[in-house]
């Protein structure tokens, strides 16, 4: 069966309509319970989780428990030092987001909600990588720099947990701050586009 295709003009409905809707507290707020979650409940509540479920608050979105329990796994970039999980857990909540707003039904609507989040996605790696220089944790903690007995020290002290905290703080506030500012949406990402260098 031949799938429609879709048009620039579906996406571009698609990414107004998905405007961040009005959250339910403030990205002061948000962002102060991100990092007491993270703080207080480290071993549970990692970089992915915190943000996720925070942004879930924030914004009445869908998925109980499981989304923070998908999150799990992408501690530590993935626990290979790549992309912030903070930041990782920021793009799962814009998922959900577009699943609330967008309430895709089938494939073809599903095509154009995830066309509709590229431009979210992108714009907050872009502010992220500008706030603090890269995206990967490996770089963001130091990782790279460290000897093999100061990463063991770094583990299995749980240094990670007075680094990591602004890492999160910046994703809730930024994605909080979208549904309390109105502004224009992002423009859509063109096909072909090249890949921007991200620290």
């Amino acid at each position: 069966m031949t799938q429609r295709p879709i048009t620039p003009e579906d996406i571009d409905e698609a990414i107004q309509k998905l405007r961040f809707p009005k959250p339910k507290m403030s990205s002061d707020e948000a962002a102060r319970k991100a990092i007491a979650l993270f703080v207080e409940r480290p071993a549970v509540n990692h970089c992915a989780p915190s943000t996720v479920i925070i942004l879930q608050e924030a914004y009445d979105l869908p998925g109980g428990d499981l989304p923070a329990w998908m999150a799990n796994g992408f501690r530590g970039g993935v626990c290979l030092g790549e992309m912030c999980g903070a930041l990782s857990g920021a793009v799962m909540a814009m998922g959900l987001m577009a699943y609330k707003v967008l309430e895709p039904r089938t494939d073809h609507e599903r095509r154009i909600a995830s066309e509709a989040i590229q431009p979210y996605v992108r714009d907050l790696a872009y502010a992220f990588n500008h706030m603090f220089g890269s995206i990967h944790c490996a770089v963001l903690t130091r990782r790279l720099e460290r000897t093999p007995e100061e990463a063991e020290v770094f583990s299995r002290f749980r240094l990670w947990e007075d680094i990591c905290p602004p890492f999160v703080e910046f994703v809730v506030r930024q994605m909080v701050k979208w549904g309390e500012v109105s502004q224009e949406p992002p423009r859509r990402v063109l096909p072909g586009t090249p890949f921007p260098r991200l620290g």
